[in-house]
């Protein structure tokens, strides 16, 4: 045991020596000389901190007033998306920043839990409610229908007119997302909206 602690003293040791080498080197390539906003902006995996989050927030939130109710909705994992984990729920801040418009999710104390709550709110969407459209099986197509009927429903109960959808991935991209509008004349009772045209529209002495 004692031949042992000295290896486990040096470790410990040199562990958090490294570290903050390596937070120096990142610091000073990355982030050194630059504002607040631009330091946060260059931080990896957090999308939160992009510019085109900010824009989006910005716009948004003009756009849709502090009446309105969003619902957000991921439509798929993205395909370079190899660890969809706690730093892909950026809708979370979303909620958050748009306050006060409200922001809904399904599950939301899935969505907002630990770790292991998050794989079974990505599977409520992707194998429950097939929302990728990637198919299921004939015995699992019934309880499809039957969710979605009761989602579609607690949607109108909450007077949801505005869905935002978007891949489930640690970086964000505007052009990644999608704007719909509640209309029962529509297959699905969503029509689709040009999002940056929706945004570009929103007073500019408001930004």
């Amino acid at each position: 045991m004692r031949r042992l602690l000295l290896p486990l003293v040096i470790a410990f040791t040199l562990f958090p020596l490294g570290f903050a080498g390596l937070y120096t080197r990142t610091y000073f390539a990355d982030r050194a000389g630059k504002n607040l906003d631009a330091q946060r902006a260059s931080l990896k995996g957090v999308p939160w901190f992009k510019p085109e989050y900010r824009v989006l927030v910005k716009r948004l939130k003009k756009r849709l007033g502090p009446d309105a109710a969003l619902f957000v909705e991921p439509e798929k994992i993205a395909e370079d998306e190899k660890n969809p984990g706690g730093r892909t729920r950026w809708f979370l801040y979303l909620a958050n920043d748009l306050y006060p418009t409200r922001v809904y999710v399904r599950a939301p104390k899935l969505a907002s839990g630990t770790l292991v709550d998050y794989p079974e709110w990505m599977d409520l969407h992707f194998e429950d409610l097939d929302v990728d459209g990637s198919g299921m099986g004939f015995t699992r197509i019934l309880k499809r229908d039957r969710l979605r009927q009761e989602h579609n429903a607690a949607i109108d109960a909450r007077g949801l007119r505005w869905k935002l959808t978007y891949p489930i991935a640690q970086h964000f991209r505007l052009a990644d997302l999608h704007l719909y509008e509640r209309d029962d004349a529509v297959e699905g009772g969503w029509r689709e909206l040009d999002l940056q045209a929706f945004l570009d529209e929103a007073p500019e002495a408001a930004l």
